[in-house]
């Protein structure tokens, strides 16, 4: 009988050490110790300026670039596609056709394009687009979009089907952030 309990009682410990440290009942998102490591719950998070950064230092954290509201976070965040307050030379003007189905060519009327311009599109973005002079940029309704992601940033791989609705439209650009306009997307189209 002893020698039952002489086996099984560091076997009850080595048991009851790893469960207490295993993280279960922890909220989502809180970093616990997996031996001489942290398991996090989150690879990246977008910053209120809407650039997104990857974890950094030990315990599962998020640092924002300087100027971001807020510089460091380890709760979770979900990403929510928000309409940005125009700040500069950017201007939409008009969106020809305001709506149609996927694979519509769409030309933006407007000032301040440059030669690299970002045209958002509900939660995604399309990258690289080039205005000839200043005041036009076109581009396809996609069937699906993702997010843009800036050279040297982390970023989310997702992608969104995109569904009969209306989708906020903006251009942002090395001389800031235009209006936004709304293009509504009325059917599935030849793309799909």
């Amino acid at each position: 009988m002893w020698l039952k309990a002489f086996f099984l009682a560091p076997l009850f410990a080595l048991a009851a050490f790893f469960g207490f440290h295993s993280g279960v009942g922890l909220p989502h998102g809180t970093p616990y110790a997996v031996g001489p490591s942290v398991a996090c719950t989150q690879e990246a998070m977008e910053c209120p300026d809407g650039t997104w950064v990857g974890r950094s230092g030990p315990n599962c954290e998020f640092v924002c670039p300087v100027g971001a509201a807020s510089t460091t976070s380890t709760t979770p965040h979900t990403p929510v596609p928000t309409k940005p307050q125009p700040v500069s030379g950017v201007h939409l003007v008009s969106l020809s056709p305001n709506s149609g189905a996927v694979g519509t060519q769409i030309t933006i009327g407007g000032s301040g394009f440059t030669n690299d311009n970002i045209i958002h599109f509900g939660g995604g973005a399309v990258g690289n687009v080039i205005s000839g002079n200043g005041k036009t940029l076109s581009f396809t309704v996609p069937s699906s979009i993702g997010p843009y992601c800036k050279p040297g940033t982390m970023c989310p791989m997702y992608m969104m089907e995109v569904t009969p609705r209306a989708y906020d439209v903006y251009v942002e650009n090395e001389s800031g952030t235009s209006n936004t306009m709304q293009f509504t997307v009325t059917g599935a189209g030849a793309l799909q």
